[in-house]
């Protein structure tokens, strides 16, 4: 990434100091574009906050679902569909943090709950049984051939409340790129969950190279055993550069740099 910015004064008395008004660019490419210092997260709305609407309680995505489309897409979450879901069958919702205890339309009744994620606010949940689950992805753009990327994001899990419930292990599935020509697929860290219980909030890191300019990621939640619902949680999903160009790698040290000195030179102006 190049950014060349070209700035002329003549050298009259009246005229602005350069410094002044190559600060006050800077203070504007910084505020204005995360991707000026390399930051930009690549996944839309990996909290799950980002809504079309305001919900009053925890809703299905699959009350969307849309028969004639192989991939249904989240009208109400920006950026993410379901891969090949079949209504009648998958069971995975977003819950929202005023109503953690039901997905009720998925038929969910959470036996426990792992609190509020670092990120907080809504997040994701599906269930892990093979008989009811189904991918949960999101189209990436604007990759760089063979740069590689990090991919951040929180997970918990819970299960079913159900009288017999027994122990369950969640995880998840993550695929970057298509699995049959060269795309990555990794798991996250494997949680044991008690029954009627659930597992703590931990951030996961996983780093994937890409192999085209646009590349689908996909998360697909996995969990035994079958008949005791295991669900997995995900909140916070975050994919930026894990390798800057050595022009961008400079850049952010810049940024790092010129941030709080920008903040301290204007702050002590009245």
């Amino acid at each position: 990434m190049r950014i060349i910015v070209f700035m002329h004064f003549r050298n009259q008395t009246n005229s602005i100091p350069f410094a002044r008004v190559a600060s006050l660019v800077l203070v504007i490419l910084l505020v204005a574009s995360p991707a000026f210092c390399g930051l930009q997260n690549l996944i839309v709305d990996g909290d799950f906050d980002n809504l079309g609407y305001t919900p009053t309680s925890t809703f299905t995505l699959d009350t969307i679902y849309n028969s004639g489309n192989p991939n249904a897409v989240m009208h109400s979450i920006n950026g993410w569909y379901l891969v090949n879901p079949t209504s009648s069958t998958n069971l995975e919702c977003v819950v929202i943090q005023t109503d953690i205890q039901n997905c009720q339309h998925a038929g969910l009744a959470f036996g426990a709950w792992p609190g509020l994620s670092k990120n907080g606010g809504n997040v994701l949940a599906v269930d892990g049984d093979p008989t009811f689950r189904v991918a949960v992805a999101q189209d990436i753009t604007g990759l760089v051939i063979n740069q590689q990327y990090t991919l951040t994001f929180e997970q918990a899990s819970t299960s079913q409340y159900i009288t017999n419930s027994v122990a369950t292990t969640e995880q998840w599935q993550v695929t970057f790129g298509n699995p049959a020509t060269n795309g990555d697929v990794q798991t996250s860290t494997l949680m044991h969950t008690a029954a009627n219980s659930d597992t703590p909030w931990t951030t996961q890191t996983m780093t994937f190279t890409a192999h085209a300019v646009t590349q689908t990621l996909s998360f697909l939640a996995l969990g035994t055993p079958t008949g005791y619902p295991p669900v997995v949680l995900m909140d916070g999903a975050s994919l930026l550069v894990a390798t800057p160009e050595p022009d961008t790698f400079a850049l952010v040290g810049f940024c790092l740099i010129a941030l709080p000195m920008l903040s301290r030179k204007f702050g002590k102006k009245s």
